[in-house]
């Protein structure tokens, strides 16, 4: 199996469709291991990639003092997939090329429950969340080629 092979579908605030070649599953987001294991809600990560799905997996720009916060958001959710997945390679790289500059995910993600009001509701959970929207204007010269495991701690 390759990353281009996976299709992951927002169906709503809790929920994904996971579809792996000719395979599909409903996941809720305790079963992918994104649950706080104290609280039993969602991690700050769960978010991310909701916001992420909104994006269409295209994260092109972050404001320059939101750069470290939004690398460890991409290397935790490297981390959470790999463990999901088991799959070889990086799930969203860094690319740089004349076109394009940014994190684009090898994988296909999308959000199909139109449920925004979720980022509010995480953002009472948690302050310190910063929207890929949010962080989607200035990022012009990152450097992503080291993929170093991110000390970001995923049941926070």
């Amino acid at each position: 199996t390759q990353w281009g092979e996976v299709k992951i579908s927002l169906v709503d605030n809790e929920n994904v469709k996971i579809s792996v070649k000719d395979k599909t599953q409903n996941r809720h987001y305790s079963q992918m291991g994104f649950k706080n294991n104290k609280s039993n809600k969602p991690i700050l990560l769960w978010a991310f990639l909701m916001e992420l799905a909104s994006l269409s997996g295209k994260f092109t720009n972050c404001q320059d003092k939101e750069k470290d916060t939004v690398k460890k958001y991409f290397s935790g959710l490297r981390k959470a997939l790999f463990q999901l997945f088991k799959i070889d390679g990086d799930p969203i790289p860094y690319k740089k090329t004349k076109d394009y500059t940014g994190y684009e995910t090898a994988f296909i993600i999308e959000d199909k429950s139109h449920a925004r009001e979720y980022e509010e509701s995480v953002r009472g959970h948690h302050r310190e969340y910063i929207s890929p929207k949010k962080t989607h204007h200035s990022c012009r010269d990152e450097n992503e080629n080291n993929n170093e495991d991110c000390d970001y701690n995923l049941d926070d």
